[in-house]
């Protein structure tokens, strides 16, 4: 990302800090916009225009553009780093609990932090305060599934994370946490690769390539290689995708979208299985023998002018001699 970043954010809100907090665990620098939420200052003509017209934080702008909504902001700011798990699974895993949190978390606990600590009790609305004990209630029973899933997984426990570091990064939003060991690295082993958002556009024009160069690839091959679904690597093969004017065949390697050795082990595996000989590419050798002739010539280039040099000078004598019989190579004088 290469996009100036803004959190236009309450920084007393729950949602704010956890963009915060994902950007400071990959080490991603935010430029910070605070507004007072009790002052209304997200409900100007000025923030519904330019930041958001829902008129709600926290908002993420990147460039001139903005996502709204924390889990957006936040899903962006950890993509392709290692908070975003890799495995189909496992990243599936971790959106339901990001929709959990907006849809269990956030409206009960959440609220009700706001409501005790900003609002005040005595200030609540009559219809506010008879939601007090429902959301109680369901907020003690969020925190217990919470609790008993992060059973085993706390980072605390798990001796990654200190509380002492907690507190450093929720006191200096520059501050980068430093875990004690890093998590365990997620290995891909079944299914199809995930494809960080920003590339996954690239995904239609890859699989073409592919298609075009070696149609002896198998759409399993493929959507292993590039991380997509066999209904759309059929629908680019027969020509029937929605936006087949608009895909051009460009190499997946180039686009980041698979490694050249996975390309070339996928490539020699189907070719084996058709019975056909695997493509080689030549162009190395003959790069390798035109580079060998043009370093030959240069040098063959540079002892002929250097015998030129030489036999010009004649016999003159020189005084621009570093050590007997060693001249200075920036010097050419001839003595008087």
């Amino acid at each position: 990302m290469t996009e100036a970043l803004v959190l236009h954010e309450y920084s007393a809100s729950g949602n704010c800090y956890k963009v915060r907090l994902a950007a400071a665990m990959v080490g991603m620098p935010l430029e910070r916009r605070e507004y007072d939420i009790m002052n209304g200052e997200t409900r100007t003509a000025d923030f519904l225009q330019h930041v958001n017209a829902n008129g709600r934080i926290p908002v993420l702008q990147v460039g001139e553009r903005f996502i709204p909504e924390s889990n957006a902001a936040t899903y962006y700011v950890a993509d392709g780093s290692p908070l975003i798990p890799t495995d189909p699974f496992d990243h599936a895993d971790m959106l339901r609990w990001m929709f959990w949190e907006q849809y269990s978390h956030e409206p009960n606990i959440a609220t009700l932090r706001f409501w005790t600590g900003w609002v005040g009790l005595d200030n609540l609305t009559e219809a506010q305060r008879l939601q007090l004990s429902v959301k109680r209630e369901a907020g003690n029973a969020a925190l217990k599934l919470m609790d008993e899933h992060l059973t085993g997984r706390d980072p605390i426990r798990a001796n990654e994370l200190t509380h002492a570091e907690i507190e450093k990064g929720q006191n200096d939003p520059d501050y980068r946490l430093q875990m004690h060991k890093a998590p365990e690295e997620v290995r891909r082993t079944r299914g199809p690769r995930y494809t960080p958002v920003s590339k996954r556009q690239d995904k239609p024009d890859g699989i073409y390539w592919i298609i075009k160069n070696h149609p002896e690839v198998t759409d399993g091959q493929i959507s292993k290689l590039i991380g997509t679904t066999r209904t759309t690597i059929a629908a680019i093969r027969e020509r029937t995708h929605w936006n087949m004017a608009n895909i051009t065949p460009k190499d997946p390697v180039t686009l980041g979208l698979t490694t050249q050795r996975e390309l070339d082990a996928a490539v020699a595996k189907a070719a084996k299985a058709a019975g056909i000989q695997a493509p080689t590419d030549t162009r190395f050798d003959s790069d390798r023998e035109a580079l060998i002739e043009e370093l030959r010539g240069e040098r063959e280039r540079h002892v002929r002018e250097a015998e030129a040099a030489l036999a010009n000078a004649g016999d003159e004598t020189v005084s621009d001699e570093i050590f007997p019989g060693i001249r200075d190579p920036f010097k050419n004088i001839p003595s008087e």
